[in-house]
């Protein structure tokens, strides 16, 4: 079966747009989705009443640079646990915790 040049050019050419169609369908619903996403989205904030956004209480700063430093005992406490202990505290008080200085914990 031979075909001419003309022929598969032919051929060429519908499937090209064959596949252009296919892109531009593709690409319709796709739209379609995101602006329906969209739209759910603007509903579902719109619906919640606004509530004031509490302001955060002002910082205070140390006496003359001092560190604040807090004493605790961790009674029966094993070392994964007060490491986690550690690392809560240090996220309440928007530090890291590189710039704390932990002098013992021990188990009593």
């Amino acid at each position: 079966m031979d075909r001419s040049i003309a022929e598969t050019l032919g051929l060429s050419e519908v499937g090209v747009i064959l596949v252009l169609v296919v892109i531009a369908i593709a690409l319709a619903v796709i739209t379609r989705v995101v602006t329906a996403k969209r739209k759910q989205a603007e509903q579902a904030h719109s619906a919640r009443p606004a509530q004031p956004v509490p302001e955060p209480a002002p910082a205070q700063p140390a006496a003359s640079g001092a560190p604040i430093v807090a004493q605790c005992r961790l009674t029966n406490c094993d070392d994964a646990t007060a490491a986690l202990i550690i690392a809560i505290v240090a996220d309440s008080l928007g530090e890291e915790f590189n710039g704390m200085q932990v002098t013992s914990i021990k188990q009593i």
